[in-house]
């Protein structure tokens, strides 16, 4: 759940980071870097006390019904992201 939700999270802030860029260029070494980091400086500590406080509330049972799991990184992800909700 982490992964996904912090690979998504780092991929929408270089979305945006390049997305001034024009013509359209490859991204570097030096973005990804930059984004990874902001990632880390700013966002990581309340994604993951957020999927924290999601485990430790739901039962395994509860995580497993459905779609609960998805519907939480879903929402994790769109209260996260770096354009907003």
């Amino acid at each position: 759940m982490g992964y996904i939700i912090d690979l998504t999270l780092v991929m929408d802030q270089l979305f945006l980071d390049t997305l001034s860029i024009k013509p359209p260029l490859r991204l570097t070494a030096e973005q990804i870097n930059m984004a990874l980091e902001n990632y880390k400086t700013w966002k990581v500590v309340k994604v993951h006390r957020d999927i924290r406080e999601y485990a430790n509330q739901a039962t395994f049972v509860e995580i497993l019904q459905s779609n609960k799991a998805q519907e939480k990184v879903i929402e994790l992800i769109q209260q996260h992201r770096a354009g907003g909700a």
